[in-house]
């Protein structure tokens, strides 16, 4: 099973479908229903109130700017996060207040119930939460995640019969799949966390799951946030096709049409080195890679860099990164 395509043009439209559902009638009740299955299963419900978390959405999507990662550098994200290590999230870590980010081949991993699931998009937006007793109004952020419901390797599509039917059916290709909340200016403590999820969430799959699960959708977003900032990366601004950029005009959608491309720079051409074979690669990979402190000056405090001196192999290729396989046994 392979990744459904995406194109930038798709990451506009998918954002502004996204917010036409929850703005109309079918997105309190979803958040109604969501926020149930939350409470149910021992998780947070951040907006009781389900016309609230509706809003909170829809004002989400209509601000955000529209994002499209490229499959080499969600891998590259992917492999930088695995190893990240924990800092405070910063508001000067983030790129914009509030943003989009349609991810090329999505994201493939066993969650925390160790069930494959595929974070295709996520979405955040600066919010105020309350403090631990809830007297103050501390600022974070919020992220939502979302999973393609093309996406043959997510296992919620698949019904109890087997079938996609039912996802198939949804109103719009990408679906709710989690949310979060994160303040600024606060260092996790990852293992007290781990420990909380485990105790609290009832499908929890054990420890493992909940550290991978919490790795993944803590710190790919951070990691990718890191190498917007790095060298491995170039950023484009490039336009929706027409027809999809004529569409929003005349749904008078806040949407532009201008998607930001993130893509892996090549760091140096490669060639065959002295006595060594030419060697028909089918994949290229990371040679080295690794966080460090630096200096940066516009925020003027030390920041975590990711430091990657090449990717090796032909540029045709696709970039391969090695996946942890966790083995559930009861």
């Amino acid at each position: 099973m392979t990744a459904p395509r995406v194109t930038p043009t798709d990451a506009v439209r998918i954002q502004d479908d996204l917010a036409k559902f929850w703005r109309s009638s079918r997105g309190p009740d979803f958040a109604q229903a969501w926020n149930e299955v939350r409470g149910r299963d021992g998780a947070p419900v951040f907006f009781p109130v389900p016309e609230e978390r509706a809003r909170a959405e829809v004002l989400t999507l209509k601000g955000a700017r529209t994002y499209f990662v490229t499959e080499d550098m969600v891998a590259l994200a992917e492999h930088a996060g695995a190893t990240m290590p924990n800092e405070a999230l910063l508001e000067t870590d983030v790129p914009t207040p509030s943003g989009f980010v349609v991810l090329e081949g999505g994201l493939l991993f066993p969650d925390v119930r160790g069930k494959n699931v595929v974070v295709s998009a996520l979405a955040w937006r600066r919010v105020m939460v309350a403090d631990a007793g809830g007297v103050n109004a501390l600022p974070a952020l919020f992220w939502t995640f979302y999973s393609d419901t093309l996406d043959d390797r997510d296992e919620y599509g698949i019904d109890p019969d087997g079938t996609r039917s039912a996802r198939r059916a949804w109103p719009t290709r990408y679906i709710l799949l989690a949310e979060d909340a994160e303040e600024f200016d606060v260092v996790m403590d990852e293992d007290a966390a781990v420990a909380h999820i485990a105790a609290h969430y009832v499908h929890s799959a054990g420890v493992d799951a909940v550290r991978l699960t919490l790795q993944v959708m803590h710190k790919f977003p951070r990691a990718l946030f890191a190498l917007l900032n790095s060298s491995v990366a170039t950023v484009t601004t490039e336009r929706a096709q027409r027809a999809a950029r004529r569409q929003l005009e005349r749904a008078n959608s806040p949407l532009t049409g201008d998607v930001v491309v993130i893509r892996l720079r090549r760091a140096h051409a490669e060639g065959t080195t002295p006595g060594e074979s030419a060697v028909e690669w089918s994949r290229r990979w990371i040679v080295s890679g690794h966080w460090r402190k630096a200096w940066r000056p516009s925020v003027k405090a030390h920041r975590l860099v990711w430091i990657a001196p090449f990717v090796k192999g032909p540029e045709d290729k696709p970039l391969v990164i090695p996946r942890r396989v966790h083995v559930l046994e009861r």
